[in-house]
């Protein structure tokens, strides 16, 4: 047997089981005294200060396995069954996970979590989890949203092995002719973009869990950076994969296109680990921006807002990054900008914003972001300013844009203190076109809200456009509400229903970027016929129905 005699490995990309990020950084919310008037206004919380609660550890029970299918794991394999270790491969880091440790309900861990170093190690791990009859979940960086790395089993199972790739973390080769780099799926965002760095590249990915997910799992969830106009989301930027399925492997070709049938590549991008895990990513790179540009522009309303930016996408403006955020969304960053007094500046700032028309009140927010050599970024800049300017918008400079680049990886720490305070957190997303935006945006407020009404609890609902398309763009939705203490489960589910119905009957996405995990699988399929394709792949490649039960399908 080779488990680790002291504790599991321990890297710096590794979060907290209770909450976001790291174990030694927290969100202070003295840092943004704004907060706390914004907090007493729209939800009756008096708090002056945070409080600072870590849950309880949850009591754990005794791993399933025997000494005897413990003896029988090959000598050469790392594992742990040790508590700790089983808890933060339990569960990801949406509301419902942290609320099921908040509360002790969390009733669902792994048996043993394996560190396989080889593509080998998980064949032997597949072949000793069949004999076993156990469940398989792979495991990234741990930081889905929707419920896809939940600790479940099928029918045929009496435990759950979680497979953590952080020890397949190395860039295996570089093309610098081809511009592309192979690379194993355990290596973490930071690191990839750290190597990748040290030769004058980039792959240009960004999602808000940067610090903490990889590269195949990435692949795994369909991902989407907040770099994604200039750069794509991942099925963009990954030219080929490797994935070990129970079957065997599976490795598509790296070129730059092919017309071979449906596309394979497709088909096990955004699988979430259905069919087996992947093993190495062949992806497309670009060099580094010589210059950076970050700017914000405000307007009155959202419908001006919206219009700006589907306009600079469909006259192709070469942009990299692009932020729209409606009028509640941007109420809640102004408060959490605001100093104890108003400041000379954000005096100053309100007045210009009255001259311009905009009420500083009530405005909504569009954040731009160029990259290339300096007169490239200049030109695109100057095309940008024209178009927007003659829609309504009001430079805002480069400061707003500047500071939300440095929060950007930090906001997500704010989850924790919010809920602390006693609050309901919670995130969706969608995709839909441009001539439904306005339409799906309403109606998802109007749902989310009849709600809250019904719940007799205060909300406030914010949405952003984060991703765009000449046909369409992506809504990125948050919702802060008063938690009902004591039906704190109850009172998410019926927040997420109403959210997903608007969403399918609209027949907009169910997820743009999240994947679909346990939380949006129930409105997946538009049709009987797409989900039995889904399932008849999971057949060929998975016969067993080990791979990540209770996902998708």
């Amino acid at each position: 047997m080779n488990e680790f005699s002291q504790r599991p490995p321990t890297h710096e990309f590794q979060m907290k089981w209770w909450g976001w990020g790291s174990k030694d950084r927290k969100a202070d919310l003295s840092n943004y005294p704004g907060i706390f008037p914004y907090m007493k206004k729209h939800f009756g919380i008096e708090a002056k200060t945070q409080p600072d609660i870590i849950p309880k550890s949850p009591t754990i029970p005794p791993s399933s396995l025997t000494a005897s299918a413990l003896a029988k794991i090959s000598s050469t394999i790392l594992y742990s069954t040790q508590d700790d270790c089983r808890l933060t491969h339990a569960l990801g880091k949406s509301y419902r996970d942290l609320i099921l440790l908040r509360t002790q309900l969390l009733d669902k861990f792994p048996d043993i979590v394996f560190f396989p170093k080889s593509e080998q190690d998980i064949v032997v791990i597949y072949n000793w989890c069949k004999e076993q009859k156990l469940a398989v979940v792979p495991f990234g960086g741990g930081t889905s949203v929707v419920g896809g790395i939940d600790s479940l089993k099928g029918p045929s199972h009496i435990g759950v092995a979680s497979i953590d790739l952080c020890s397949m973390n190395h860039i295996l080769s570089i093309d610098a002719s081809s511009m592309t780099v192979r690379a194993q799926g355990g290596i973490f965002g930071p690191h990839l973009e750290k190597l990748l760095g040290q030769e004058g590249l980039t792959l240009g990915h960004f999602p808000q869990s940067f610090e903490f997910s990889t590269l195949g799992g990435w692949a795994a969830t369909r991902s989407c950076g907040q770099n994604s106009c200039g750069y794509g989301g991942i099925e963009e930027m990954v030219l080929s994969l490797k994935i070990i399925t129970p079957q065997g492997s599976i490795e598509t070709l790296p070129v730059p296109r092919e017309a071979g049938g449906p596309s394979l590549k497709e088909i096990l991008v955004g699988s979430e680990g259905l069919y087996g895990i992947i093993t190495e990513v062949t992806i497309k790179v670009k060099k580094l921006p010589q210059h950076q540009h970050l700017c914000m522009y405000g307007f009155a309303n959202f419908t001006q807002a919206a219009l700006a930016g589907k306009t600079l996408v469909q006259h192709e403006i070469p942009i990299t990054i692009l932020r729209i955020s409606d009028e509640d969304e941007t109420e809640a960053f102004v408060a959490m900008a605001k100093k104890s007094a108003p400041t000379l500046k954000e005096k100053i700032g309100e007045i210009y914003l009255r001259w311009m028309k905009i009420n500083p009140e009530r405005f909504c927010t569009l954040l731009l972001g160029f990259e290339g050599d300096a007169q490239e970024v200049k030109a695109h800049l100057k095309s940008a300013n024209a178009i927007l300017r003659k829609l309504g918008g009001a430079p805002l400079g480069q400061s707003p844009g500047k500071k939300w680049a440095r929060d950007r990886f930090f906001l997500p720490y704010l989850r924790d203190p919010f809920l602390d305070l006693g609050l309901l957190v919670d995130t969706l997303e969608t995709s839909t076109t441009w001539s439904n935006l306005h339409h799906l945006h309403q109606e998802i407020k109007d749902a989310l809200k009849k709600i809250a009404h019904d719940q007799k609890v205060s909300c406030q609902i914010y949405c952003h456009l984060s991703h765009y398309y000449a046909s369409g763009v992506a809504l990125y939705f948050s919702i802060l509400a008063n938690r009902q203490d004591g039906r704190e489960m109850e009172q998410w589910l019926e927040f997420k229903a109403a959210a997903n119905e608007v969403i399918f009957k609209n027949n907009a996405s169910i997820s743009h970027h999240h994947g679909i995990g346990v939380d949006h699988k129930n409105h997946l399929f538009h049709s009987p016929l797409h989900k039995k394709i889904v399932a008849t792949i999971k057949t060929q490649l998975d016969p067993d129905g080990m791979m990540n039960p209770g996902k998708i399908l």
